[in-house]
């Protein structure tokens, strides 16, 4: 009954649309979804103002967005604004969306299929409607980016359009196919535009290879389309231009390669996943979830994973069956490109992946196909044409039934992620958009801390909210920089200060007028598991220095802090905000010359902003980066100051926390792979801050990009002497790239190896590779006769590691590692672009070096977990103090100041006698560093306690030391929030008592005992509370019972003294501190000032400033002083701001020749008018905008973003070629040629070859399967081929087995080998799974077999004339 209702003409194209529309209203209703923009969500008709521009002035700090966003002008865009125009709730203008989308898809594979089986509809059509409308890939591009359907539902559409064109000469269907591609979204995502298109490639090669049609008509049909196509497609081919020549290369900040083509497997592919984020978990608050919604159920629902393997499984083994069908071949030609196509990068190391690897790095304009799982339509499409080819009996219907249960979140109603979920939009943002609007005048709004990714409690935007709501310019930091890498830089460097607890007192202030930041917003109302920012808590205490905010929404709420750290929550409402009137505007006046030159980059300025006077330095004009100018400009500036920043190494753009990795030496690279933000590329090492060593070239290990960094765990750690650091080798990599390579500045012999493992319950190393000779290692010093000679490089590999079966297993590293005769040494060198341009100057010079550490740098404890753990938690600071290299260019004398912090390693007693405290106090270690928490708090009668850092199995301790007094019993008062000693042991003058029980805080003796020195070891301690037990630390209030009080000093000066000692240049240097006891209790940076004076010779100079009670944390060196130079005039009007980045109207009043900035990301697409004048290409200003220089007559100035000229043009010309097109495609013509439904073929027999020919053939065809799938496997693909060849086999046995391999095997190897379920994801799973690879592989290369089989019979045939149009006596026209 079934197939009769559907083989009635229109009824079936109705039914389907039906279903979609059933569908998607199914999906989640009532709730809106924030599919691929939440600004269409919002308000959709500003947003087709917005993005009818290439240039952004929000988001961040200026941007082009023409290749992400100008696509959304059609069809997505109007669709929207036309919904949100009629009154539609948000939720339902999307579920509409998505019904019409998925119903051009269904329908164009119904079409597609009149076309190639015939116009008679009926349970083929059904079959392959149904399945190119139910599958995974369909599943995953609902969930949050639906506009990659349109490519999707575009296919079968562009193939109906090649196959009408070719039969049908003249400009219709040309037409057609160019208008198809023109709404397909390539201007969103043109890599899906791209891969469907090799489609209709694919079809029209066939069709000429089988004879079906001539070089002719292909050459007539393709010049056609190809003409109309570019011309229709203009309007979003231009803004990629664009985009491609004066964006930035935005993709080093997001997914590389590697992490894309992890999981293609075979399998996967071949089920339509593959998509990567559906195997992965994120979190940022220690639980990880899956990022896709209905990720669990698609990897670890055993049904689902069964069924959406069966469904292309069974349709690809009917080829056996349908092998005469004229498209059959066709079909399966479709889904083995795909899967090529899909799985090129799986698994490492085979040689396309390798090549891939190759093109990807060095052939920049097709970097956007690395996402090589988009080409999942061709295979969805090919699929569905052979299951409808082999649905010629009712029993077919297995194949819908299958693919319901494959798309089950689709099937039941939960497709859309529920992540990206929300009933509406909070009022408090709203309002906070309100009152940016109403006070940001001519500058912007900056939030404090960013997002990496937009989640809130109330739901997820994918893009920030603020930016949408707000019409003023908003800056962000998010996951991507789009803007030029200047001012990326300084808005990450200054969103870290909030994020990573960085900031000093007063240092955000001068930051904040740089980026004219007329108001600052914070939310607190993150779901930051998701989005990665810091707790609201944590920010707040830094965004203190702001003062009160002037505005806030919601109602306060307490905001937890980061899990683990000391801290009452803060009670904080969902949004604040700070105006800032005074900020300098966008539109500025800058002297023609910079005064002030930062050699280095955006990390020089926050240091130089921790400095008094720095605002005016900073933000009162001049101001510029010594490698974006000549030497003469360098040499002529008021001030020059030489920075430690524009550090050579990688950064983990999605991460918020541990993302920098470790300096590098100038001739290492960095990963192929990494991101590097580094705004002077073309100037090289000489613009950066290096690593150098002595006694040795370098000292390197590979490291992966993508994860935590922590470079106090960086190869040197291993050489350094200092058996409390280590080199960690990366569990990220291969065993086999566990290795730490040492280059001596000359060959040597090395006889013998000392090597220290590291060993901790994550990983026991148990043997190295030495230069590939393997030894056994054990824990403590080993000693390695390894006996080389003349040896350049010595590399040393982790060969063999023991990891515990419950926990994730580290990969082991070297705690230290001693060659005979060697010592190395490791400094930062800075950038030497400022020294040279200044040999026999006199301008004032300074220098301004930071200490390289982790987070929250003013927080830290000296325990940690295992570092094979790789927890952010976990940090330490890859430098205890200062080693710098550097070369004054003239002999000066220097002045010394700068920030310091209390020494988390310093001993307690060193605080007791800074501040002039009697006794002698001290512990284990203090939690958080903090010198409050020292162990003298446990005896001065007060309510501070001592807290000691804890960790299982490392027992904590605290010492005093008194006249010779006896002790009976202990009084242990506990401390709330953290453990309590459950079990201790008293060691007296080095006489240990037994453990000893803690109960009820009391601790009785066995017998009494006298000494001097009483250490109270704690064996055990407890947590009453989930927080205690978080923390990392265990407290006692107050010892009683040990006859010793102290009186603190809790306020007042720090003293005089000079507490900091170090050397430059071989001079002794000191400094002093010049906070409070306060201060130094709480744990935050003080000042210090230097005690004297330096003279400095010119020419290289090292610096050694190792800590003490105090560690460095910002030391600047000075010598000249220059005031900050007045700007010559002002800006009368800013003008009006217009979305396309234009300023008109813009009014000056100049004293003389000047620079006029714009405080927006550098562009040089910009132009500027003054009077009417072209002011010429613009030039870097204010460190990170765009400037001009304009002469002292200048009074009206304009301003544009000139390639929106061609953008506009490329509108016009899609435009003007579009109407006609449409025209041509509706203009009523004479009866349309049918076409005739083709017949099976005949088979003929297949020739057997000779064994000479048969390995002739066998041997390339094996190279290409080779490179393709697996190296090692080509003598087996040789041997397969030639027996093939030799005997004759023919497609339907290749066939059958190919396909019984993937029908059978695949499925039983699936039940067999179940990937862990981590929590509803798993990254490696693809990996976990690679036997199944493997099959499927053999499965796959039958298949290929088998259609070469079918295509050499058919190419006999190519030659012939196709087929004459069929006459009026044709079958009647298909519906539509």
């Amino acid at each position: 009954m079934l197939t009769r209702l559907v083989s009635r003409g229109r009824l079936l194209p109705a039914a389907l649309a039906a279903l979609a529309l059933l569908i998607s209203l199914l999906q989640r209703p009532g709730d809106a979804s924030s599919d691929t923009k939440i600004d269409l969500h919002v308000d959709p008709a500003g947003f087709l103002g917005d993005v009818a521009s290439a240039w952004s002035s929000t988001g961040d700090l200026g941007h082009v967005q023409g290749g992400q966003y100008g696509g959304y002008l059609f069809p997505m865009g109007p669709f929207f604004a036309l919904g949100h125009a009629l009154g539609g709730a948000p939720w339902l203008v999307q579920r509409l969306w998505l019904a019409l989308i998925l119903a051009l898809a269904a329908w164009g594979a119904v079409r597609l299929m009149d076309e190639l089986v015939g116009p008679q509809r009926g349970l083929p059509h059904v079959v392959a409607g149904l399945l190119f409308l139910l599958n995974p890939y369909v599943v995953v591009f609902t969930a949050r980016t639906s506009i990659t359907l349109l490519g999707y539902a575009a296919l079968p559409w562009l193939l109906v359009a090649v196959r009408r064109g070719l039969i049908t000469p003249g400009w219709r269907w040309p037409a057609a196919f160019a208008l198809i591609v023109t709404a397909s979204g390539g201007g969103v995502n043109a890599a899906v535009t791209a891969w469907v298109l090799l489609g209709p490639v694919l079809l029209g090669a066939y069709l000429w290879w089988t004879g079906a049609t001539g070089p002719r008509a292909l050459w007539g049909f393709g010049w056609r389309t190809t003409l109309a196509t570019a011309f229709a497609s203009a309007w979003w081919v231009m803004p990629l231009l664009v985009q491609s020549r004066y964006g930035v290369d935005f993709l080093r900040f997001t997914e590389q390669p590697g992490t894309i083509w992890s999981t293609t497997s075979l399998p996967e592919s071949l089920r339509l996943m593959g998509y990567w984020i559906s195997y992965l978990g994120v979190g940022y608050g220690g639980e990880l979830r899956p990022y896709f919604g209905d990720g669990a159920v698609l990897l670890f629902a055993l049904p689902v994973v069964l069924a959406g393997t069966l469904v292309p499984a069974l349709a690809l083994a009917s080829f056996a069956i349908t092998r005469r069908h004229p498209f059959a071949p066709f079909a399966l030609g479709l889904v083995l490109i795909g899967l090529i196509v899909m799985t090129v990068g799986f698994p490492e190391g085979t040689p396309l992946r390798k090549a891939s690897n190759f093109t990807y790095n060095n052939f920049v304009p097709i970097q956007f196909l690395r996402t090589t799982y988009k080409a999942g339509p061709l295979v969805a499409l090919g699929v569905a044409l052979l299951a409808g080819f082999a649905a010629t009996k009712p029993r077919a219907v297995v194949f819908v039934a299958l693919a319901l249960v494959a798309c089950w979140p689709l099937t039941r109603g939960r497709a859309l992620d529920d992540q990206l979920l929300w009933e509406r939009i909070p009022s408090t943002w709203v309002d906070a958009a309100a009152h940016v609007d109403a006070n940001a005048g001519d500058g912007r709004a900056v939030v404090l801390p960013g997002q990496l990714y937009a989640y809130y409690r109330w739901g997820g935007t994918i893009d920030p909210i603020l930016p949408t709501l707000a019409d003023k310019p908003v800056a962000v930091r998010n996951a991507v920089g789009y803007s030029d890498l200047h001012a990326t830089d300084l808005l990450w460097t200054v969103d870290a200060l909030v994020q990573q607890r960085r900031a000093v007192p007063g240092q955000l202030d001068p930051l904040l007028d740089l980026l004219g930041a007329r108001v600052v917003l914070a939310g607190a109302d993150d779901d930051r598991s998701r989005s990665g920012a810091a707790p609201a808590a944590e920010a707040a205490d830094v965004l203190d220095q702001l003062g009160e905010p002037d505005a806030a929404w919601g109602e306060p709420r307490d905001r937890p802090r980061a899990a683990g750290t000391l801290g009452e929550p803060r009670p904080l409402p969902a949004v604040r905000a700070w105006n800032r009137p005074d900020a300098p505007g966008l539109v500025r006046i800058e002297p023609e010359r910079p005064s002030l030159v930062v050699d280095g980059s955006a990390e020089g300025l926050a240091a130089l902003a921790a400095f008094e006077g720095a605002g005016a330095s900073l933000a009162g004009g001049g101001l510029a980066y010594a490698a974006d100018l000549a030497p003469d400009a360098i040499a002529g500036a008021s001030e020059v100051v030489i920075t430690d920043s524009n550090r050579r190494r990688v950064l983990v753009p999605s991460r918020l926390a541990q993302n920098a990795g470790p300096v590098l030496a100038a001739t290492e690279e960095p990963s192929v792979d990494a991101a590097v933000l580094n705004p002077f590329p073309d100037r090289g090492a000489a613009a950066q801050t290096v690593a150098v060593y002595e006694g040795i070239d370098a000292v390197t290990a590979p490291s992966s990009p993508g994860f935590p960094q922590f470079p106090e765990n960086r190869p040197y750690a291993a050489l350094d002497g200092n058996t409390a650091t280590h080199w960690q080798a990366d569990r990220a990599l291969t065993p086999d790239r566990h290795t730490l390579s040492i280059e001596f500045t000359t060959a040597r012999d090395v006889k013998t190896v000392e090597l220290l493992p590291v060993n901790d319950r994550r990983a026991t190393v148990t043997a190295v590779e030495v230069q590939g000779r393997r030894f056994a290692v054990t824990p403590g010093w080993n000693r390695l006769e390894v006996g080389l000679r003349d040896v350049k490089t010595l590399t040393v590999r982790i060969a063999g590691v023991r990891k515990p079966a419950d926990a994730t297993a580290g990969a082991g590293g070297i705690r230290e590692l001693r060659i005979a005769g060697l010592q190395a040494r490791e400094a930062l060198r800075v950038p030497t672009v400022a020294e040279r341009a200044l040999a026999g100057t006199d301008a004032a010079l300074t220098y301004l070096f930071q200490r390289t550490t982790g987070d929250d740098p003013f927080r830290r404890t000296p325990k940690r977990g295992p570092s094979g753990a790789a927890l952010v938690r976990d940090r330490q600071d890859a430098e205890a103090g200062l080693t710098r290299v550097f070369a004054p260019p003239g002999a000066r004398s220097w002045t010394l100041d700068g920030w310091a912090s209390p020494g988390a390693s310093a001993p307690d007693e060193a605080f007791d006698r800074l501040v002039g405290m009697p006794g002698t106090f001290r512990s284990s270690g203090r939690f958080e560093g903090r010198p409050e928490h020292r162990a003298s708090s446990a005896f001065d009668g007060l309510a501070r306690p001592w807290l000691g850092a804890w960790l299982e199995g490392r027992p904590a301790w605290i010492e005093w030391v008194t006249e010779r007094r006896t002790v009976r019993r202990l009084t242990l008062d506990p401390v709330d929030g953290v453990r309590r000693p459950t079990s201790v042991r008293l060691i007296v003058d080095g006489t240990a008592s037994p453990p000893l029980e803690v109960t009820g805080g009391v601790v009785e003796l066995p017998r009494p005992v006298t000494g001097s020195r009483f250490r109270l070891q704690i064996l055990r301690a407890v947590g009453d509370t989930p927080a205690a037990r978080e923390r990392r630390a265990v407290g006692i209030a107050e010892i009683r019972g040990a006859g010793v009080t102290v009186e603190p000093r809790l306020a007042g000066p720090l003293p005089e003294d000079c507490v900091l000692a170090g050397t430059v240049g071989g001079r002794p240097i000191r400094l002093r501190a010049a906070g409070t006891i306060q201060d130094l209790d709480a744990g935050r940076p003080v000042r210090v000032n230097g005690c004297d004076t330096v003279a400095l010779p010119a020419g290289e100079t090292r610096l050694e400033l190792p800590a003490g009670v105090l560690a460095p944390y910002l030391l600047r060196l000075r010598s000249g002083s220059s005031a900050a130079a007045a700007a010559p005039g002002r800006v009368v009007d800013a003008g009006r701001a217009g979305h396309d980045g234009s300023r008109t109207d813009v009014r000056v009043a100049l004293d003389a020749p000047a620079r006029l900035v714009l405080a927006e990301s550098y562009n040089p697409g910009r132009r500027a008018t003054c009077d009417g004048v072209d002011l010429g290409p613009p030039e870097l200003g204010a460190a990170f905008g765009t400037a001009w220089r304009v002469p002292a007559t200048c009074e009206h100035v304009e301003i544009a973003f000139a390639p929106n000229r061609t953008v506009k043009a490329g509108y016009a010309v899609s435009l003007v070629a579009i109407v006609p097109l449409l025209l041509v495609l509706l203009r009523r013509r004479g009866p349309t040629p049918q076409v005739v439904p083709p017949q099976p073929q005949d088979e003929t027999p297949t020739p057997r070859f000779s064994a000479r020919r048969a390995a002739l053939v066998a041997v390339p065809a094996a190279l290409a399967l080779g490179f393709v799938f697996a190296a090692r496997a080509t003598p087996l693909f040789a041997v397969l081929v030639f027996l093939v060849l030799y005997r004759g086999t023919g497609a339907k046995p290749l066939a059958a087995a190919g396909g019984a391999i993937l029908a059978v095997a695949v499925p039983l190897l699936t039940l067999l080998i179940r990937p862990e379920n981590r929590g509803g994801f798993n990254p490696e799973y693809p990996a976990d799974r690679i036997v199944v690879h493997w099959v499927a592989v053999a499965g796959v290369t039958l298949l290929l077999l088998a259609l070469a089989r079918v295509l050499s019979r058919a190419s006999a045939r190519r030659g012939r004339a196709p087929d004459a149009p069929p006459s009026a006596a044709a079958p009647p026209r298909p519906a539509p």
